[in-house]
C-alpha cells in the first residue's frame, strides 16, 4: 500500500490556521509544518547569540524579534520564526489575507538559526535558499548544537552569498549587517554542559 498524499494548503489558509493556533507552525509550499519544542541547549545558544548581538542591535538602530515573531520568506511559498531575527531600517510588516494582523516581518536584515537534528537537512538547504530571496537579508547564521559548527551566510551582492563553515572555537564572525564582530566561543560557552536532548528532536 503507498504511502497517503501530504495535504497541500494555501498560503491563505495556513495563516488562518496558524493565527488561531496557539502552538507555531511553518509554511513551504503547500505544506505546513509544526514547530517542535527545542532543547534546553538549543534555547541556551539562541539566546546567547541574542544577548551577544544585542547591544550592536540597539547601537546600530535596529530592532531585535524573538522566535514568536513569523517572518516572510516567499508570499506564495514559505513562511517561517527563526529564533532571532533583527530588523536594521524601517520595520516592514505584511498584512496579507487580514484586514488587521499586522503580524509577519518582511525585510528582517538578519536571521539565526539553531539547528535541530530533525530539521538541520532542511534549515540548511530548502529554507536557507528561500532566505536568500529576502532582499533585505544580509547576514544568515545557522547554528549546530554540537560540535562547534557554525555556517555564515552573508550577502555579497543582490543574486550572490558567501557560505562559510566554522568550526575553529576561536574564530570570530564578521556580521555586516551589525558591522559587528561575533566571537564563537562566546556562543558556545557552557553549552557542553547543557543536554542537547528534547523528545521533540
Amino acid at each position: 500500500m503507498g504511502a497517503l498524499p501530504v495535504p497541500r494548503f494555501s498560503p491563505e489558509d495556513y495563516l488562518e490556521f496558524d493565527r488561531r493556533s496557539e502552538q507555531k507552525f511553518e509554511y513551504l509550499d503547500g505544506v505546513i509544518i509544526a514547530m517542535a519544542g527545542g532543547s534546553p541547549r538549543h534555547g541556551m545558544l539562541a539566546m546567547r547569540a541574542a544577548v551577544l548581538m544585542g547591544p550592536a542591535i540597539l547601537a546600530n538602530g535596529c530592532q531585535p524579534f524573538s522566535s514568536d515573531v513569523r517572518v516572510l520568506l516567499d508570499a506564495k511559498r514559505a513562511y517561517a520564526y527563526p529564533d532571532f531575527s533583527a530588523v536594521c531600517g524601517t520595520v516592514e510588516c505584511t498584512v496579507e489575507y487580514s484586514e488587521t494582523a499586522w503580524d509577519t516581518i518582511a525585510n528582517p536584515s538578519l536571521i539565526v538559526e539553531v539547528l535541530s537534528a530533525s530539521t538541520a537537512t532542511y534549515d540548511t538547504g530548502a529554507k536557507a535558499s528561500l532566505y536568500h530571496s529576502i532582499s533585505s537579508l544580509q547576514d544568515l547564521l545557522l547554528i549546530h548544537q554540537e560540535p562547534v559548527w557554525i555556517e555564515h551566510h552573508s550577502r555579497e551582492s543582490a543574486n550572490s552569498w558567501r557560505i562559510d563553515v566554522i568550526q575553529d572555537r576561536t574564530a570570530t564572525i564578521h556580521l555586516r549587517s551589525l558591522n559587528y564582530t561575533l566571537s564563537v566561543a562566546d556562543i558556545y560557552s557552557g553549552a557542553a554542559d547543557i543536554s542537547s536532548q528534547s523528545p521533540h528532536e
